[in-house]
């Protein structure tokens, strides 16, 4: 963790983007947790977005950076201060409006997305999320922590979204998976 910490953090002083993924949603909120520590210094310079179900999300934290959620208050915070002026330019106007739920939801989220730094999330709980789908900004980097967990499969979705890879894992601390039945029918064959 904190090799990625470390990582991220450059990455993202050099203009990069990267899609941090990992098999476990623990795994990817320590990453979230250390990068926005209050101890951190470098905390607020990186844009986090956590994809995946907020409900699945153990960590505080990390909940304040998952997608939906920032859109929801970012979105509105703005359009509250648009609401509090007293006259508003015809941009303003025509921000304000686009800000309206739903679709002023959907339009944040996608703009969040688009604008991360860093996006976060399990490698199955990624590919599912639609601002993924959409997107049509390329990561420079995907990081892919518990490496000797994830399958081939669960690696490839978010690898082709990536221009390179970095695999992170420790192979003494995780067992690495095997599906057993897979080798067994390759072998066969």
């Amino acid at each position: 963790t904190t090799a990625i910490l470390e990582l991220v953090l450059q990455l993202a002083a050099r203009g990069k983007r990267a899609l941090l993924c990992a098999s476990t949603h623990v795994a990817v909120d320590n990453v979230i947790e250390r990068i926005k520590d209050p101890s951190n210094t470098l905390r607020n310079s990186v844009l986090v977005v956590r994809i995946g179900k907020e409900k699945a999300v153990r960590s505080e934290l990390a909940r304040e950076y998952c997608l939906e959620r920032m859109a929801k208050t970012e979105s509105r915070d703005l359009r509250e201060q648009l609401n509090r002026l007293p006259m508003r330019s015809a941009s303003q106007e025509m921000l304000r409006e686009a800000l309206q739920p739903p679709k002023g939801q959907e339009r944040w989220e996608q703009t969040l997305f688009d604008c991360a730094q860093l996006v976060c999330g399990t490698t199955i709980g990624i590919l599912q999320h639609p601002a993924l789908k959409l997107s049509t900004v390329p990561f420079d980097y995907l990081v892919l922590d518990e490496a000797s967990k994830t399958t081939f499969s669960e690696f490839l979705v978010p690898a082709l979204r990536a221009k390179r890879w970095i695999i992170v894992g420790d192979r003494r601390q995780l067992s690495p998976y095997v599906d057993e039945e897979w080798i067994a029918s390759g072998v066969a064959a």
